[in-house]
C-alpha cells in the first residue's frame, strides 16, 4: 500500500442501514474481516466526481478487485 493519495468510496447511511445487524456486528468483532472489505472501497489517486465516465472500472487495493462506476443522465453517479 502506498502512503498516498487515495480515494475512499464509502456508502451512505441509508446503504449501512441496509447492511443486516448480524453482518454489522461480525464486521465489528473481526478487525482483519473489515480491512479486507474497506480495501474493496479504496483506491490509489485522487479520484473526483467530475472525470467520471459512465459504466467505469478502476482498480481496488483489494487485488484483483475493481470498483464499478455508473454516471446516470441525472448526473448522480453510482459506485
Amino acid at each position: 500500500m502506498s502512503t498516498g493519495p487515495f480515494t475512499v468510496f464509502a456508502p451512505t447511511n441509508a446503504a449501512f442501514a441496509k447492511v443486516p445487524s448480524d453482518v454489522m456486528t461480525k464486521l465489528s468483532n473481526d478487525k482483519d474481516l473489515l480491512t479486507k472489505v474497506i480495501k474493496y472501497h479504496v483506491t490509489a489517486g485522487v479520484q473526483l466526481m467530475a472525470t467520471f465516465g459512465n459504466d467505469i472500472e478502476i482498480g481496488s487495493w483489494a487485488n484483483g478487485y475493481k470498483i464499478r462506476i455508473n454516471r446516470y443522465q441525472n448526473g448522480q453517479v453510482r459506485i
